[in-house]
């Protein structure tokens, strides 16, 4: 049986021919992928590593880590320092052992990244060693997995989404030493998963179908479960990737002359979309995915292979800029995660 058309060539179709709507689903190169997998003219400072001076509405925060998995040649894994400001520095490349393929997705659990890989139907534990690095990585038990793309732990789950028609969504139960226990299923309403996020008791999942996206909201069981999705009406150009981040949905969008960005606030009682609006910014290009650090969003462009930092003082996102991740270090960016 064919192969279903994967995000990633998804993503690399749309970037190849300016971000233009018209997805081939015959098109050949169709593999890999890329979950949270995009990003010139900026507003602010570019090249070199410090991405600016903070503004002053940002929140200092503690120093942390940023990740992102590129799908490029060796299928590298760029890692950052993220300064008290927010301001990135010492962005280098690693080989890890372990990833072998184009990873499609990555997000953090303790001391562990958890990183999907839709052409081998794995999701890849890495544990991280003292300094930060991703070390060893190796397969994290995950059956029954088609091809596993966007990836979203809340809690001791993983949520992990499996791009197609249908397609399906796994929720995994992180175990002691990192293993993934799954259940796997296609609720209701939820055909074309492509990145999905939880947000109080329901989650949320960018979809898209033959030639349209949308945004779902499906509620959660008792257990944890997705049941019965259904639309919430938000924009979604060609969604790509989905973050949750204190009441609030961001979903990346790919299509477009330059790509977008969904906003919209998530009602505290219903789980409702509400006070949707789209962001546009010329340091944004083609964003295939977001990670969110205090009051500090990076936003990865795939088009222009770079990141863009955002301020989210205001609980949107404003004063976005280049992030200053040196040219080079990204090579088909597909995700970005934060710890």
């Amino acid at each position: 049986m064919k192969k279903p058309f994967s995000k990633s060539a998804i993503g690399r179709s749309l970037m190849l021919a300016p971000l233009a709507l018209a997805i081939s689903m015959t098109m050949t190169g169709c593999g890999g992928g890329g979950t949270d997998g995009a990003r010139a003219t900026g507003a602010g400072a570019t090249g070199g590593s410090g991405g600016g001076a903070p503004t002053a509405t940002e929140t200092p925060q503690r120093a942390s880590m940023l990740y992102i998995v590129n799908g490029g040649p060796g299928f590298k894994v760029t890692q950052c320092t993220i300064d008290e400001s927010g301001a990135l520095s010492g962005c280098a490349n690693a080989s890890v052992p372990g990833i072998s393929a184009p990873p499609d997705g990555i997000a953090i659990h303790d001391a562990d990244a958890f990183v999907t890989v839709s052409s081998t139907k794995q999701v890849l534990r890495c544990p991280i060693d003292g300094k930060g690095a991703l070390s060893s990585c190796q397969d994290s038990g995950a059956k029954s997995l088609a091809y596993p793309g966007g990836i979203y732990i809340e809690g001791a789950t993983a949520y992990i989404t499996s791009y197609g028609n249908p397609g399906s969504i796994s929720q995994c139960a992180i175990g002691n030493a990192g293993a993934l226990s799954c259940t796997t299923g296609t609720p209701s309403g939820s055909s074309g998963p492509l990145a999905i996020a939880i947000s109080g008791s329901s989650a949320y999942v960018a979809t898209f179908g033959s030639t349209t996206g949308d945004l779902v909201q499906c509620p959660l069981d008792g257990n944890g479960a997705l049941t019965t999705c259904s639309s919430t009406g938000a924009y979604a150009n060609v969604p790509y990737g989905i973050t949750a981040n204190n009441g609030r949905i961001f979903v990346t969008n790919i299509g477009g002359p330059h790509g977008s960005i969904t906003q919209a606030t998530v009602d505290s009682k219903a789980g409702a979309v509400v006070n949707v609006s789209q962001l546009e910014d010329p340091s944004i290009s083609g964003p295939v995915g977001m990670a969110v650090r205090g009051s500090v969003a990076y936003v990865l462009n795939g088009v222009t292979q770079s990141v863009s930092r955002c301020s989210l003082a205001s609980g949107t996102l404003s004063e976005c800029q280049d992030a200053g991740v040196p040219a080079g270090r990204l090579s088909s960016p597909r995700a970005v995660a934060v710890r």
